[in-house]
This record gives structure tokens, sequence and C-alpha cells, in this order.
């Protein structure tokens, strides 16, 4: 999937094989601010000058984590934020989740879904997945 695209994530809350509707569903994503190639070319110099295990591969991206690493918790040099969705119910029960990309990388989705369980209560269901934008 590119960045700049939208992608779309579709949601089901059953029981029993059983669409349940009545309730709410909440989701969000935990994406990147800064793109690993914009994080590469500001910390170049940086990244050049550590030494690696030598179990470990010599490619930028290793030596992007060790830095980042080195750096936290004081700082992130890959930090992220939360983005909200937009949230379409599409029959009872079925929901589709439109996420918006800005840059690429690992998109981590969370949905939670609560309902009038069917004999009564509540009925709660969360569930993660990870979406790679380029």
């Amino acid at each position: 999937m590119p960045a700049g695209e939208p992608f779309t994530v579709r949601a089901r809350l059953a029981y029993e094989g059983n669409p349940v509707g009545g309730g709410g569903l909440v989701a969000n994503a935990d994406v990147p601010s800064v793109s690993t190639s914009e994080a590469l070319a500001r910390y170049d110099r940086e990244t050049a000058q550590l030494a690696l295990s030598e179990d470990v591969l010599n490619v930028p991206e290793a030596r992007l984590t060790a830095l980042r690493q080195k750096r936290l918790p004081l700082i992130d040099i890959l930090p992220r934020h939360t983005t909200p969705c937009t949230v379409r119910e599409t029959e009872v029960g079925e929901h589709e989740l439109t996420f918006h990309t800005d840059k690429p990388g690992e998109y981590v989705v969370r949905v939670e879904a609560v309902a009038p369980h069917p004999r009564g209560g509540e009925l709660m269901r969360t569930r993660l997945l990870t979406v790679t934008v380029r």
C-alpha cells in the first residue's frame, strides 16, 4: 500500500456466527510521525559513527535502530502518534474503517467493540492488526 492513499479495514462483531449490533465501535491507528527514509537522512552522520556488533547486519536501518535505542527514553528519533479513522456501519454488526496514510511505515490498528450480549451483559472485543504502508 503506497503512502498518501487510504486503506480500509472491515470489522465484524458476532456471537456464535451471528452479527451483533446495537453497540459501539472505536478504532485508531498508531502511526509513524517520521518515515524511515526521513530519519535516515536526518541522522546520517550520527548513525555512520555507530559501531555495531559483528552479528548485526551493517545496514542503515540497523544503525538507525541502534541510535534510537541509545537515545531512548529521553528522545525518540522515530516518534509515533495516534490517528483516528472514519467508521461506517455497512450492516448490523459490520463496519468499514478507513485510515489515511501520510508516511510510510507500520500502521498498528486497534479496534474495540462493545454491544449488548445476546444472553445478557456486554459482548466486548479488541483486535490489533498491522498494515505496512510503503
